[in-house]
């Protein structure tokens, strides 16, 4: 996919994810000499103005969720990210693993003006995960697990938005897991660096928020 791409604004919609969300392919193996990985991903992607949904589906041979608890190394587990910059003075990267346990902070880069997302944040952040919420240790996977996240608009918390409409920014999405049998390193935006670094803003790709709304007469899904 192109590193342009569109977020749908869609304000009603009977399934999940609702069947205009944008789908982003997670399928760029930028150091497959040294990790190499059959793992496929992808999101469904799109906002209703306040809330901004991320629908993850992960296809792997192992998959470990030991990390229990928020703003932990989630990165460690089977892990889904997403990182999104609206400036020049840095971006959010967002972090979880397959049982919804979220990392998320505010920086500059990798190790500069750091600022983890308090409590009353990443709280406010609905997860749904199709392998539940207990911890568990790397077993093989069953085939396909999802990760659907529903994220407001407050919860970027460096800016003080009042709609996704018309925003524009640089993200990048990822799939890792540092710790499985096989580590592996996904991206949807390619990354030319030497040795595994997501924490690289240059190399996201443009995105824009929708402006204009898509309509759909049934109720929307709920988030637990």
């Amino acid at each position: 996919m192109p590193g342009n791409i569109s977020i749908p604004f869609i304000k009603k919609w009977n399934s999940e994810p609702p069947r205009e969300a944008l789908k982003v392919e997670i399928n760029c193996h930028n150091w497959s000499k040294d990790y190499p990985s059959d793992s496929e991903a992808f999101c469904h992607m799109w906002h209703s103005g306040d809330l901004l949904y991320l629908d993850f589906s992960v296809k792997e041979e192992f998959v470990r969720a030991e990390i229990g608890e928020d703003n932990g190394k989630v990165s460690k587990d089977s892990c889904v990210e997403f990182f999104i910059s609206f400036d020049k003075e840095g971006y959010y990267n967002i972090e979880a693993n397959s049982i919804g346990k979220v990392l998320m902070s505010h920086r500059k880069s990798r190790k500069e003006n750091v600022i983890y997302a308090p409590g009353a944040v990443l709280d406010s952040i609905k997860r749904v995960a199709s392998l539940g919420s207990e911890p568990f240790e790397c077993r093989k996977s069953d085939g396909i697990w999802r990760l659907s996240l529903q994220i407001p608009l407050k919860a970027f918390f460096v800016h003080d938005f009042e709609s996704f409409k018309g925003l524009k920014a640089r993200a990048n999405f990822y799939k890792c897991g540092d710790l499985l049998p096989h580590p592996h390193f996904l991206s949807w935006q390619p990354i030319d660096t030497e040795t595994p670094d997501f924490h690289r803003p240059e190399y996201f790709g443009d995105i824009e928020f929708q402006s204009s709304p898509i309509w759909n007469d049934q109720s929307s899904a709920v988030f637990l």
